[in-house]
């Protein structure tokens, strides 16, 4: 049986299914916790949306008005999907090792879809907030990086890129001492508040209540939404087009149009060292590689890339110069190459960058 059971039921719409949530589900009682996997999407049409989760081996068991009950194997997954913000929020009480991970690569994998990345400064932002509103709060474990950011600093060895991952009961102590004398800023924060919550948050926007309510986290959730709904307007405002030129000779020439979106960051960097990045997110999540590029170092470094996602079948051109990267999409705007970028440049490169529509 699934884990929620929505016999009978339609919700018209995303608060009605979190009222549900909130009435309805004993958190406490699902092993492992709910899981909740925030997406954005694109999809023209529901079928699209439906076609690309059969690619991946998701079923629909059955449609509950804006939830579906989806299927693979004999894991459960609900997804509820918000029109208002192109946002799809998944849930399921799948073992993150071992069942996790198909979902994971759908949205990985597939066109028109995208994590909602939660940036390093937003999750900071969102401890010291909790810290401050429930001081006894208790961080029981957090995995932290530490990229090139400029603005961070690090006390010691500052060129040294690394990674902590901690277990201990002072974890909100040591990741504020992790980040001032190593530089690093939270990629996985577990949180356990003094009024009876629990949950874990993922900054590629997996969030984990294993106690509390959901209107515990609601209010997180929409902070995250808000900060990425920026990023998405921005690259609606870029696009992609072909523009036929005709001749005397009636013979027409094909003229691509591409307008971009911007990327500002707070200080220049060298671009040999953007390229160093560009080549070493190769083997990261972010799943583009490095297709081809020119650069230049002088005053104003100049770096001129591809990058192609060859799981997603998607590529952007980028043009850094000064302070500024120009994303320009290639044959159509894929929300997922861009925000993966997006947030491949607040992890590596400037950790408070800001997007600018076209």
């Amino acid at each position: 049986m699934a884990f929620l059971d929505l016999t009978g039921m339609e919700f018209r719409n995303r608060k009605e299914f979190e009222d549900y949530l909130e009435d309805r589900v004993d958190i406490g009682g699902i092993k492992g916790g709910l899981k909740l996997v925030c997406t954005l999407s694109d999809f023209e049409k529901e079928d699209k949306f439906i076609s690309a989760l059969s690619e991946m081996d998701f079923h629909v068991v059955r449609k509950h008005g804006v939830v579906f009950h989806l299927k693979r194997g004999n894991i459960d997954f609900f997804v509820c999907r918000d029109q208002k913000y192109n946002l799809d929020i998944f849930l399921t009480d799948a073992r993150k090792t071992h069942d996790l991970p198909p979902l994971l690569n759908f949205i990985s994998f597939t066109p028109r879809i995208s994590h909602l990345w939660i940036q390093p400064v937003l999750m900071m932002n969102i401890m010291d907030e909790l810290i401050d509103r429930y001081p006894e709060t208790t961080i029981p474990f957090f995995t932290a990086r530490r990229t090139i950011s400029t603005e961070i600093q690090a006390r010691y060895r500052p060129s040294i890129e690394r990674t902590i991952q901690y277990n201990g009961i002072d974890g909100v102590d040591t990741l504020k001492e992790m980040k001032f004398y190593y530089g690093v800023l939270p990629k996985i924060i577990e949180f356990s508040l003094p009024i009876g919550v629990r949950f874990k948050l993922d900054s590629r926007g997996i969030i984990t209540l294993k106690q509390g309510l959901f209107s515990d986290i609601s209010p997180i959730i929409k902070r995250i939404v808000k900060q990425i709904l920026g990023v998405r307007d921005a690259v609606k405002k870029s696009g992609f087009k072909i523009d036929s030129i005709p001749t005397r000779t009636k013979v027409k020439f094909r003229r691509f149009l591409q307008t971009p979106w911007t990327i500002e960051i707070g200080e220049q960097i060298e671009a040999f060292r953007m390229l160093e990045l560009l080549k070493k997110n190769e083997d990261d999540y972010f799943n583009f590689i490095l297709s081809n590029y020119s650069k230049q170092d002088d005053n104003r470094p100049y770096l001129s890339a591809r990058l192609v996602n060859e799981y997603r079948g998607t590529s952007i051109d980028i043009i850094y110069h000064g302070k500024k990267i120009n994303v320009y999409p290639i044959d159509d705007v894929d929300i997922g190459i861009s925000m993966d970028f997006f947030q491949f440049v607040t992890e590596y490169v400037d950790s408070t960058a800001v997007p600018v529509g076209g």
